[in-house]
């Protein structure tokens, strides 16, 4: 075992006694993973621009990184790991999780145990932060808590790491929760561990007493940054606002949002509201990590139509958390239906005396600026009606929404005649191979092609062959019977077998490896399927949809796609264009997405100059982006009657005018007072921009100086594309600022080069 593996997975060493130990590896992943772990060790120490440089150098040199030359496939999960950690730092999602698919694609049977668990511990951690909330990541972890052996210390750092998730979320009194922490409980043996999980658990639910009884038993030395952030959230439920008394501020914390509650005890809702947006717009939080707050303010500020929004999109990557009944209270009491306000404060009452949480809801109670005591009272004094029309559950996702997940949206001809291929090719039982680059939705197409065939009430069960490694997929997809490896405890059907007479959707299948394409041959010749370790094969009767961003015949040429394959599933194609080239489409998109969910089922109105820059901005993401973009415009401006292009500005990129300076003098010639300070404010904005631009390309040299420890002049030039003498002025301003010195090895120009000194930290 790689001795970096050995000691994350065996021992329970600190990263600086390792980086002492003689048995220390030097290999260049291990060393960017021991960088990384010190840079998680120092975050609360750096300030924000330092810690830009140090994350964008790390970035750097890991992808210049050769994988295939790691000396171990677990110091590669590892390492990928890691690499991930930083990007989520950058609040990067996208990249999150393409590099966590990557270190799906390394696992075999020869990885070890305890880093398959981790890897599945961080993508589950990733996938609350950025894409599903908590609860369906709660079912995976508590799977997850069965699985691990408790066989190493890694084994019991997962354990430890997935209580402190749920603790701090207050499941940790659910039934089935609490019986596994029982159980963690007298198998580790850490006990600071369990007070700081118990400790969670009671700020979560507002246990005050206990909570602080808890924290006076960890040592001080234990007292890590997210102790120290339960802390400051326990003053705020004692009532004790007073941040000097706290011994942390929310500036050394990892969560500035904890501000926006101090806020709203000052009575201050439009301004805690407007914190909460500026951290999710300038991507210093991730939208779901901060999901709760932004409905909290929202909810606080009394705007129904964005509430109802963000409530309903909440209780979809919330569902089953008792607590959810308290923010379907708060709104219908800003709604002013008291009736049924009253059902859903008597259900989250009985919930939190049910876990213990009566201190928590006492605490938002109080919180919330538009709820007095005679509201509470009028809404316990109203009767609740049932069969009342009034009282529908408005929180349910409408049908209009469920629908129109699955619509094809646009008035192109290119739409158009996808629309014509799906209603011809739907009930023809052959594969059918969907092409179109990434986002531009052939998820929609295959499931339009089942909802119109014959098997629309049957199985549509759909895989993406990208996300998951060689070995794992052909089990998903063929199925295995029991022995037939490691871990295969018992027989599973595959996914053409599971679809039964229905359809199953392959997305990316392009991305799979010649030896399962000769398999997939095989099942689309054959109609028939061997699972792993068996000797008989089995015959299926589903629809097979195929998808790919991929040029197949371009991979044929290269070798990395049979060419018999291809001829298989050559024969029905619908081919989606890029949306760019579909401009027709895009307007009919924006209004779609930004009407989903309103009232009104209405689009808001939108300015002529920002339909415009819808139309002419390109689309790389295509229909995925464009509904993301709109998603979060719709959060930052609380679902707004009117959108202007400025409400888009980071995506277009909007720029100020240049003042281009004319010829004639102006001598003689009287400039209006307000004319003249428009005249010179965007002469300044100009004059900035330019100063900016030297400020970036200095940034770029001290990356470059902090990934490589020496740079040459010539080789800045090219780097930077700009000339010797704007580099030479650059290089001089870093020689008088002491962050670099000037080595010459030589008289010769050539073999001079630039070292950096030292990073003030």
């Amino acid at each position: 075992m790689h001795p970096l593996v050995d000691c994350l997975v065996n021992r329970n060493q600190t990263i600086d006694v390792l980086m002492q130990a003689p048995h220390c590896p030097t290999d260049e992943i291990s060393k960017l993973i021991l960088e990384i772990q010190k840079l998680h060790e120092a975050l609360s120490k750096l300030d924000s621009d330092l810690m830009k440089r140090k994350l964008s150098s790390l970035i750097l040199r890991s992808n210049a990184l050769n994988l295939k030359e790691s000396p171990s496939i677990d110091l590669t999960i590892i390492f990928l790991m890691n690499l991930s950690d930083l990007y989520s730092l950058q609040v990067d999602g996208e990249n999150v999780f393409k590099i966590l698919n990557n270190a799906l694609s390394f696992i075999t049977d020869k990885v070890h145990p305890s880093v398959r668990a981790q890897l599945i511990f961080t993508i589950e951690f990733y996938r609350i932060q950025y894409r599903d909330g908590f609860e369906s990541s709660k079912n995976e972890l508590c799977k997850l808590q069965k699985k691990i052996k408790f066989k190493t210390a890694l084994d019991k750092a997962i354990y430890i790491g997935i209580f402190k998730l749920l603790a701090s979320e207050a499941y940790l009194r659910e039934d089935g929760v609490h019986s596994l922490f029982i159980k963690l409980s007298k198998a580790i043996k850490n006990k600071n561990s369990l007070l700081k999980i118990k400790f969670f658990d009671c700020v979560a639910r507002g246990d005050l007493d206990l909570s602080q009884k808890l924290l006076d038993q960890i040592p001080a030395s234990d007292i890590d940054l997210p102790v120290q952030e339960h802390k400051v959230f326990l003053n705020f439920q004692k009532n004790n606002w007073n941040s000097s008394s706290w011994g942390i501020g929310f500036q050394t914390g990892r969560k500035p949002w904890l501000q926006h509650f101090v806020l709203l005890h000052e009575g201050k809702p439009t301004q805690a509201l407007k914190i909460i947006k500026s951290l999710v717009g300038g991507k210093i939080v991730s939208y779901s990590e901060i999901q709760k707050n932004l409905l909290f303010a929202e909810l606080a500020n009394g705007h129904i139509e964005s509430s109802l929004f963000l409530l309903k999109k909440y209780l979809i990557f919330n569902a089953g958390h008792y607590f959810n009944a308290f923010y379907q209270m708060y709104f219908e009491l800003i709604n002013n239906n008291y009736s049924m306000a009253r059902r859903y404060y008597e259900d989250v009452s009985k919930a939190c005396v049910k876990y213990k949480s009566e201190g928590k809801l006492d605490f938002y109670l109080n919180l919330a600026p538009n709820i007095s005591p005679s509201d509470i009272r009028k809404m316990q004094r109203t009767p609740y009606i049932t069969n009342l029309k009034s009282n529908k559950n408005i929180f349910e996702t409408s049908n209009n929404t469920e629908e129109s997940k699955d619509v094809i949206i646009g008035s192109s001809e290119a739409t158009k005649t996808i629309g014509e291929e799906i209603k011809k090719y739907a009930d023809i039982n052959v594969p059918i191979l969907i092409l179109g680059e990434t986002g531009v939705g052939k998820d929609i197409v295959a499931r339009n092609l089942h909802n119109l065939s014959k098997r629309s009430k049957e199985k549509f069960l759909a895989i993406n062959c990208g996300a998951i490694n060689d070995s794992l997929l052909q089990s998903e997809l063929f199925g295995h019977v029991s022995g037939a490896f490691t871990g295969a405890e018992k027989d599973r059907v595959g996914v053409f077998e599971a679809a039964g007479k229905g359809t199953v959707f392959l997305d990316e299948f392009g991305e799979i490896t010649p030896q399962l394409q000769i398999a997939l041959l095989r099942t689309l010749e054959n109609r028939e399927v061997r699972p792993v370790g068996a000797t008989e094969t089995r015959s299926i009767n589903c629809h097979i949809l195929l998808a790919t961003n991929a040029n197949l015949q371009e991979m044929v040429d290269q070798k990395k796609f049979r060419k018999d394959l291809l001829f298989r599933i050559n024969k029905l194609i619908i081919q989606i264009s890029p949306l760019r080239d579909r401009t027709k489409d895009i307007l009919d998109l924006v209004k779609h997405y930004f009407a989903i969910e309103r009232e009104d089922q209405k689009s808001p109105r939108l300015s002529q100059k920002l339909e415009e820059a819808f139309i002419n901005y390109p689309w790389p993401g295509n229909i995925r982006e464009l509904k993301n973009e709109i998603e979060i415009a719709r959060v930052l401006n609380s679902e707004k009657s009117k959108y202007d292009v400025d409400d888009f500005k980071k995506l277009f990129k909007i720029k100020k005018e240049t003042v281009v300076e004319s010829d004639q003098s102006l001598e003689g010639t009287e400039v209006p007072v307000l004319n003249q300070a428009e005249a010179d404010l965007k002469r300044a904005l100009e004059l900035r921009k330019s100063r900016s631009k030297g400020e970036q390309r200095i940034a770029r040299i001290k990356s470059l100086l902090d990934s490589l420890g020496k740079v040459y002049r010539v080789d800045l030039v090219d780097i930077l594309q700009v000339t010797p003498k704007t580099v030479t002025s650059d290089l001089k301003k870093l020689i008088q600022e002491g962050y670099i010195s000037r080595i010459e090895p030589t008289s010769a120009p050539c073999t001079h080069y630039f070292v950096i000194n030292k990073i003030k930290e």
